[in-house]
């Protein structure tokens, strides 16, 4: 629960700084309207509710109270410096020309993007894309649902963190059982050094697996021929039209006859019952 108070007492904007104090609801944007707010540092106490846009040199986000009581903004753009503290809420991005870092136990929506993220710690959430002109480092158990890039720098990810693909100018180092939902994982002039991950959903890589294990990429075509099982597909599609006769999702007409699990090559008339 946020303190019973009125906002305004509890919000300092000025010229140069601008600070909500700790579990103040705040309804609004905080965003340069005149030159001199291009230099302003942005401070949000713990547990505020901030209903807008963070727009300043220097961003701070700081801790919520716990899990149940975290820090929420719409979105955040720090010139130079944007620090996403522990049990914080993003609903849109995170930006910076500078540095970004993000604390445990986040969630993003959108997102990050930045010339350098320092941290992304351990169990955060990130909707969006993850994109660096330098290097990139994430924590343990994070989940990504973007691409993670550095354009100019190297990726470090965690154990047990989950991301859809990476791709990186120099070196990727991976932790134990890194997930990558895609099979994209390249660097242009640095190596991969990793231990055992996971591509998809359950198909295992070792460091000693040479037909996959390039030095500097990951091949995908080994990968899929590997993982794509023809018989595996009849079986799902036979059990998804069994699902659909039994349940009879059709509105106004009758289930097709015949038997799905006869060979795919196999003739068969097929007919529509008549209403």
């Amino acid at each position: 629960m946020v303190k019973p108070i009125k906002a305004i007492e509890a919000t300092h904007v000025r010229d140069d700084y601008a600070e909500i104090e700790e579990e103040v609801p705040y309804k609004g944007n905080i965003v340069p309207t005149i030159e001199e707010h291009l230099g302003r540092k942005i401070k949000i106490g713990r547990s505020s509710q901030i209903d807008g846009i963070l727009f300043g040199k220097i961003v701070e986000i700081q801790d919520g109270l716990k899990s149940d009581q975290p820090t929420t903004v719409i979105s955040i753009y720090g010139d130079e410096q944007a620090y996403v503290r522990d049990f914080c809420r993003v609903g849109g991005n995170v930006q910076s020309n500078g540095l970004i870092n993000i604390g445990k136990n986040c969630i993003i929506l959108g997102d990050v993007i930045g010339n350098e993220i320092e941290k992304i710690d351990d169990n955060t959430r990130i909707g969006g894309n993850v994109i660096s002109m330098e290097n990139i480092i994430i924590g343990d158990n994070v989940e990504i649902g973007g691409y993670v890039i550095s354009l100019n720098g190297s990726v470090a990810i965690g154990n047990n963190s989950k991301v859809f693909d990476i791709i990186s100018k120099n070196d990727i180092a991976l932790g134990d059982n890194v997930t990558i939902i895609d099979s994209v994982i390249w660097c242009q002039n640095g190596k991969i050094n990793m231990y055992k991950i996971k591509i998809g959903t359950d198909f295992e890589v070792d460091k000693d697996h040479s037909e996959i294990v390039k030095q500097n990429e990951i091949n995908p075509y080994y990968i899929s021929s590997n993982t794509f099982d023809l018989n595996i597909m009849y079986k799902k599609l036979n059990e998804s039209l069994q699902i659909l006769e039994n349940e009879n999702y059709a509105t106004n007409m009758n289930p097709v006859k015949g038997d799905h699990k006869k060979n795919i090559n196999e003739e068969e008339n097929l007919s529509w019952d008549d209403d």
